[in-house]
């Protein structure tokens, strides 16, 4: 089986999960929580997988936009062969046409850190909405952020940051549930939808020993939600230090 073929086969057993979740209404408190996991049950029987990274030498770095030069292919360190894409305080977006335009969606990556949980507070990002035209990826040389858009911050808590017109909206929650160590490998996914016009913003990691993914923590809101026009791009970045992507998957309401 192909791995493209193997990511829709994870895909429709983790809706079948969600649908089953929601049925027995395990974990639902009040019927907001109700309609926010029917919403996210629509989005996710939308999603398309429009783009898998797999870092091939013919295909190389071309895929993406990047904010600097510290980036390049590293064959040491890999979930999949040949290689990893690894970042230093950088930041990029893909290119990729069917990519440009994600108001709602999914980024899926695996996620290695150069340092483990509560030893720095030195984030990887993962970003959504960004505006920026294709050939360009705007990021401030200070705080290392992209300036339109929003930036996904995981590190010892986790958070949401908009940037619109230079004001920051920024809205923090603790980590209840991530992997033992952030050293190796680990699977990631966030999950951006709208319901009842607030933007919803879930972040959750796979157990691959339950073989289940959980959440990391309470889902992040925006009542507000901004970048809803056209060039709505994702991409990944790090903020500080290096910064380990694999088999990186892009899914687009449709």
């Amino acid at each position: 089986m192909d791995l493209e073929s193997l990511k829709w086969d994870e895909h429709n057993l983790d809706l079948y999960r969600i649908e089953r979740r929601l049925e027995e209404y395990i974990g639902l408190r009040n019927e907001r929580e109700i309609k926010i996991e029917e919403d996210y049950l629509r989005l996710c029987k939308r999603l398309k997988l429009v783009f898998l990274e797999d870092h091939s030498p013919q295909r190389g770095t071309g895929d993406w936009d990047f904010a600097n030069s510290n980036y390049y292919l590293d064959t040491s360190n890999y979930v999949s062969s040949p290689a990893s894409l690894r970042l230093y305080e950088n930041h990029c977006a893909c290119k990729i046409t069917e990519t440009l335009d994600i108001p709602e969606g999914r980024i899926v990556a695996y996620i290695k850190f150069e340092e483990d949980w509560g030893d720095y507070d030195r984030p990887v990002l993962l970003s959504f909405r960004n505006n920026d035209e294709v050939g360009t990826i705007n990021m401030d040389s200070s705080t290392r952020l992209i300036l339109y858009g929003y930036n996904f911050e995981i590190s010892n808590g986790y958070r949401v940051v908009r940037l619109y017109e230079g004001t920051a909206t920024i809205e923090t929650k603790s980590i209840v549930s991530r992997p033992t160590s952030a050293l190796v490998f680990n699977k990631y996914r966030i999950t951006f939808w709208i319901s009842d016009g607030v933007l919803i913003v879930r972040s959750e990691w796979y157990d691959e020993s339950a073989e289940e993914w959980k959440k990391m923590a309470d889902d992040l809101t925006d009542t507000s939600p901004a970048f809803e026009e056209p060039n709505n791009r994702v991409g990944v970045g790090a903020k500080v230090r290096n910064a380990w992507f694999d088999d990186i998957e892009i899914w687009k309401r449709i």
